[in-house]
Parts: C-alpha cells; sequence; structure tokens
C-alpha cells in the first residue's frame, strides 16, 4: 500500500508540471542505463519524423552518462550546443556535475518512480496517446522492443522495476488520465485476469509479436539491425549495449531484429537474415549489428592458408558476419557498434545520427610504415594519398621515422580522415600512445591497416573519445594486401560517393578479384590474398558518407560503361606521380589499382635494380537481370590479364584488368570485354 500511495502523490506532482506533446528538448541526458529511466525517456522524446525521412520517429540526442563519464559527455554537450536540455536523474546525482547551457528541465525521482514522471512531464490529455505502454525490467527484449514502439506511436512507456502488477496498475490510471484507449504490456502476462482487475483495455503482446508490429511500421525497409538483448541480463563485457539501440533504430527507420535470443529465432546474424526474407521481409542490404562479439560472436576459422600448407597448429581467426570463406562476392553492407559501455554506444549512437561535427577538422592523415618494415605497403600508400589529392582533398602523409608519439598527438584531432598503415603497437604501444588520453577525438573516420587491429583496444579507445567509425582486421595481413584494400577502399569513396559499407564490400571484392587473377597467372599464394579479404570489418555505420568532401578528379579516373553486352573500361593517359619507396615504385592512373604484383627493373647491364608495381585496373558495373546469376567475360586478351567475380543479389560485376592488357605499357586504351549471359539449363532426358 505504501508503494501505491507513493505512486498517487507522484501523479498529483506530475499533474501540476507543464506537459508537452514529447519532451521539448535539443538534449535529454539520463543518469545510468536502467531501463525505466533510459527507455521511458526514448518514448517520451519521440516526435513524428520530418516529411520525407525514412525515420520512424525523430528523437533529439539523448546520451546516457554516470560518473567518469563527465569529460567525454561534456565534449558532446559543447559540440550540440543545446538550448533546452532535459536532464533525468535519480535525486542523489548533483545537479551542476556539468556544464549545460541555456534552459535546463529537470526530471528527477527514483528508479520505481521516474518512467512515471517522465511521461507525466511529456504528455497531456490533449495528446492523446493511443496506448500506455508496461514492459519488465528483467525483460529486456520485451522492454526494448516496448520502448521502440512506444516510440513510434509517441505514446508513454512504464518499465516495471518491481512487481510487473503494479506498474501496469500505474499504466491504468495513466491512461485513464491522458484518454488512451489501452494499456498494452509486452512481455508475459495474463491479458484476462489483468483486464478484469483494471477495467479497462488491455492488450499483451510477446516480444515476438512487438517486434513483427515494428517490422510492420517500417515495411519495405532495406535496413536491418540486430542487437542481443542477453547483453542486457547475462555476463556479458561491455553490458547492456542493446539498451542504447533504440535512437538509432527509429532515426534509420529500420527493422529491429534479436541475435540469439530464444526459440525460433536466429543464433546468428546471417541466421536472422535468412530466416526474416525467407519470411518475405527486406530484403536488406544496409545491417548493423550492436553488441560485442562476446553478445554477437564472431565465427572462427582456422588460417585458410596455414591449413593448405598443411602447418600442425594453424591459427584461429575471427570472421567478419557475412564473408563467405570459399571468396563468393561480398553483397551486403554491414557495420557494427561496439564500445566499452553503453555510455561510449550512446555518445556514438548520437553523433552518427545526428551529424555531429567538429570545427577546423578537416582533409586526410596519412601515417604509413612508422618502424621502416613495410616498404610495398608504403608504396602503394604513397599512390593512395596521391589519389586523394588528385580529388582535391587535403592531405598530409608521413612516413618511417618521420612519425613520432607527438606527431600522433598533434594531427590526428585535426583530421577527418585517419588512414594509418603498418604495424598497430606503432599506434598504441601504450594508451599514453594515443593523441592524450584525456584530449577528446574529433567525429573522424580512422583506418587501422594492420594486423589483428580489431582485436585490441584500439577500436574501443577511439569510440570512446569521439570517433565515428574505426575499421580494421581481425587477423594477420601482409602489407602489400593491406595497403590494396586501403586503396580501393578510398577509391570506391572518391570516384563513386560509396558508403563505408559500400565501400568496405568493394574493397573486398576487388581483393578477391585478386586472388581470381593470381590463379589465373599461375601465382601459389593467393590464399594470402584471400585472408587478407576476409580480414576486413567496419566499426560504425555502414550508411556513413564519406568522411571528406571531393571534387572532380583533376587528371581523369579510370572509368567503365556497360552498353547492351559490351562493356568498355577506359584508361586515361595521365598517371599520378611516381610513387617510389626502397626498391620499390609504382605508377598508377587515378582510379587505377595496384596490389602485391611487380616486374623486376633491370639496367643496362642486366642487374636488378628495382621492383615496378604492375598497374591494376579495377571497375563494378550493375548487371540487367536478363544475365542471369552466372554471366561470364570474353575478351580479346590474354585469359591471364583479367579475372571477375559477379554478386547475384546485387547483381554487381566486379573486374579486374593487368596492366599486360594495354596495347603498350602505360597506354591509354579502351578496352572492350563482352558479357556472356547465364547459359539457359540443359533440358535433362526424363
Amino acid at each position: 500500500m505504501r508503494g501505491m500511495r507513493a505512486l498517487a502523490s507522484l501523479l498529483l506532482w506530475a499533474w501540476a508540471l507543464p506537459a508537452l506533446a514529447a519532451l521539448d528538448a535539443d538534449l535529454v541526458l539520463v543518469h545510468g542505463h536502467d531501463p525505466a529511466r533510459l527507455l521511458s525517456a526514448y518514448a517520451a522524446a519521440a516526435r513524428a519524423p520530418r516529411k520525407g525521412s525514412d525515420a520512424a520517429a525523430r528523437l533529439p540526442p539523448v546520451i546516457a552518462w554516470a560518473e567518469g563519464e563527465e569529460q567525454w559527455t561534456q565534449d558532446l554537450i559543447d559540440r550540440i550546443a543545446p538550448r533546452k536540455t532535459v536532464w533525468i536523474a535519480p535525486p542523489d546525482v548533483p545537479a551542476d556535475t556539468l556544464r549545460i547551457p541555456g534552459r535546463v528541465q529537470r526530471i528527477v525521482a527514483s528508479d520505481d518512480e521516474i518512467g512515471l514522471a517522465i511521461a507525466e512531464a511529456a504528455f497531456s490529455p490533449s495528446d492523446r496517446p493511443s496506448a500506455v505502454w508496461v514492459a519488465d525490467e528483467r525483460d529486456p527484449a520485451s522492454a526494448i522492443a516496448a520502448s521502440a514502439l512506444a516510440a513510434v506511436h509517441r505514446s508513454p512507456l512504464l518499465v516495471a522495476t518491481g512487481r510487473l502488477t503494479e506498474a501496469v496498475h500505474a499504466a491504468a490510471t495513466l491512461a485513464e488520465r491522458l484518454s488512451a484507449d489501452e494499456v498494452v504490456v509486452v512481455g508475459k502476462a495474463d491479458q484476462g485476469r489483468l483486464a478484469s482487475q483494471l477495467g479497462t483495455k488491455v492488450r499483451v503482446l510477446t516480444h515476438q509479436d512487438a517486434l513483427r508490429a515494428l517490422r510492420a511500421k517500417v515495411r519495405g525497409t532495406r535496413r536491418l539491425v540486430a542487437v542481443a538483448p542477453a547483453d542486457a541480463r547475462g555476463p556479458f563485457s561491455p553490458p547492456k549495449l542493446s539498451l542504447v539501440a533504440v535512437p538509432y533504430v527509429l532515426a534509420k527507420g529500420a527493422a529491429l531484429a534479436y541475435v540469439g535470443e530464444g526459440p525460433g529465432e536466429g543464433k546468428t546474424p546471417e541466421d536472422v537474415v535468412h530466416q526474416l526474407e525467407s519470411q518475405g521481409e527486406g530484403p536488406f542490404d544496409f545491417i548493423t549489428l550492436i553488441g560485442d562479439w562476446l553478445a554477437i560472436p564472431l565465427r572462427e576459422v582456422q588460417d585458410i592458408d596455414q591449413v593448405a600448407r598443411g602447418a600442425e597448429n594453424p591459427r584461429v581467426h575471427k570472421i567478419p558476419p557475412f564473408v563467405d570463406l570459399e571468396g563468393a562476392p561480398s553483397d551486403r553492407y554491414v557495420g557494427r557498434l561496439a564500445a566499452l559501455d553503453a555510455f561510449d554506444l550512446s555518445r556514438w549512437i548520437a553523433r552518427i545520427v545526428h551529424g555531429i561535427e567538429a570545427k577546423g577538422v578537416d582533409g586526410v592523415l596519412v601515417f604509413a610504415n612508422a618502424h621502416d618494415k613495410f616498404i610495398l605497403g608504403e608504396t602503394i600508400s604513397r599512390t593512395t594519398s596521391a589519389e586523394l589529392a588528385n580529388a582535391g582533398v587535403k592531405v598530409r602523409s608521413y612516413y618511417r621515422d618521420q612519425i613520432t608519439k607527438e606527431l600522433i598527438e598533434r594531427e590526428i584531432p585535426r583530421h577527418a580522415l585517419v588512414l594509418w598503415e603498418g604495424h598497430p603497437t606503432d599506434l598504441t604501444l601504450g594508451d599514453d600512445a594515443l593523441p592524450a588520453p584525456g584530449r577528446p577525438l574529433p567525429p573522424a573516420t580512422v583506418f587501422l591497416q594492420g594486423c589483428y587491429t580489431l582485436d585490441r583496444s584500439d577500436p574501443f579507445v577511439l569510440v570512446e573519445r569521439g570517433a565515428n567509425a574505426v575499421l580494421g582486421t581481425y587477423m594477420a595481413v601482409y602489407s602489400s594486401s593491406g595497403s590494396a584494400f586501403a586503396r580501393a577502399y578510398v577509391n570506391a569513396q572518391v570516384h563513386r560517393g560509396a558508403t563505408a559499407g559500400e565501400a568496405l564490400a568493394s574493397a573486398r571484392n576487388y581483393l578477391l578479384t585478386v586472388v581470381e587473377l593470381k590463379k589465373r597467372r599461375g601465382f601459389s599464394d593467393w590464399r594470402k590474398t584471400l585472408r587478407a579479404a576476409l580480414s576486413f570489418d567496419l566499426w560504425g555505420d555502414p550508411e556513413a558518407p564519406p568522411p571528406v568532401q571531393t571534387r572532380a578528379p583533376k587528371k581523369p579516373a579510370v572509368a567503365a560503361r556497360l552498353r547492351g553486352n559490351r562493356l568498355t573500361v577506359t584508361i586515361p593517359a595521365s598517371p599520378l606521380p611516381l610513387a617510389q619507396a626502397g626498391p620499390y615504385e609504382a605508377s598508377v592512373r587515378p582510379g587505377g589499382a595496384l596490389a602485391g604484383l611487380y616486374d623486376f627493373v633491370e639496367n643496362e647491364e642486366g642487374e636488378v635494380v628495382g621492383r615496378r608495381l604492375s598497374e591494376l585496373f579495377f571497375v563494378e558495373v550493375e548487371l540487367p537481370e536478363s544475365f542471369g546469376d552466372a554471366p561470364t567475360i570474353s575478351a580479346p586478351y590474354p585469359e591471364q590479364t583479367y579475372a571477375w567475380v559477379f554478386s547475384p543479389r546485387t547483381r554487381t560485376l566486379s573486374l579486374l584488368i593487368h596492366q599486360d592488357a594495354l596495347p603498350r605499357p602505360g597506354a591509354a586504351a579502351a578496352l572492350q570485354f563482352t558479357v556472356i549471359p547465364t547459359p539457359p539449363p540443359v533440358p535433362s532426358d526424363g
């Protein structure tokens, strides 16, 4: 009875507050990540999406924070510069912990009362919400789905911190006060018993029902977000990332699915997508996983090169989701959002969703071969810098002993794209080797091109400090393959405006065509290249646009055009500046490609004096359905001068051409290829 009397007094107190259609804020600060506070805040802050938006609901930045997070939280507050802030916290949190400009509305209550206080501050009878939603904090799968659905319907949510029936009774009282049509309970409850007790309409949904209802609201979307609600209650580290997924899901207008939740639900992201698409949902092109690899595990496989060579104890590597071990083309655009804790992730999602930028940050920073071990990779990296400069991008490039700790600390915070190429310990010999432990970073993209760069603390630390995306690897990669991958990624963004996920898929498919070309040319080391193609992953939003603006290249780039079944690849005459490092040199046209293939350079006496990298040309075109699912390529050039892969799902043909197909070295050309449709099936004798 004491709990109900406290609830009644809270209702009387809350009714005196000026109510709004949603929390009237440019920023919502939530102390902690308790579902009763956080999930209720999402529902109360939601507004109708803007016209023409794909979003399912529109929220201001909602940031979860706690003691120890003040510095990074304050940095984001300063970037947002809100005029109106809603502060949601328990009574014992000091009000002066953060410097908040403008007007601050404070909603302060204990955990068992905060949900009702939030609802009463955001809704009034004139809003006429369709329902009051209820979930149990002990059932995060239901509570997350309820929060998202309540936000879509712009209705209040109460999350039970004690007995569910008490929260349902409070919801019924609130529903009567707001003239809501019903109370909707997401989770396990007896609908008939509750209805008879309350005298109001009560509907009970399982969390699977709620997810289906949410997906029905965004039917036709090609975006999917997968989370693992088990991380909110199990022995996981980092914990509770699934709880802060709601704003990202709503802003994207994405379908929401759970990984590994229960009977009939997918145990892996691939299972989830296959199951939903087989039921007629999707198809899903952009897929975001929210959770670390404890919550959403990666597959583990033995090193394909060592297995082929008969190694006694092959290394075991992690493999990103939706990557085929046999080398099938990449055909989905995938990113992962993982962080040290829910506080870091809430800030990261706010930066992504709201396009929060930093002043005075521009251009690209390239660090390559800091310890003078990867000369071949450095040569390729130098051409990447030239590619960016040719597209009008400001580039600062440093190599070998030019790279110092002081330079790292000074330069990394000034750039929108940081391309680090080399051994990972060059960047983080210790935590203080990063750009000052106490110094926030801009919302930049950081490409860590090296071995095992996502198996370290680097991505977590970079995200905590403000980075918007981190690309890296889960296994060992040779510098030539890694630098070739980075160059292909940059080319996709510079010349085609590819998103982060699209550029990742394009670069992966580039290395897969290199594998096919190596096979055609008789190289036995193709598995090393395949291993690199399988290695890279994106921690970030797969729909993120290029981090730097480009212009039409000063020198024209390699281009492709499909007319009928004739594919023409135009090779321009003018190359980028010659790149040299140690015994290696490379001359490549804009939009061209490189790998670890090279020819020896001899002097007049026949002595080897250097190595010139073979120039490659990589293009992608979309084929009509009429070409079928297994088209082939023919050309009047030797078979060992070109190779391709084709993705039936995206209809993308990826074609790689070796410089030996040119009429003479370094020549401009318009190379002609014929795309041959898939032959019709041979009728059986029967």
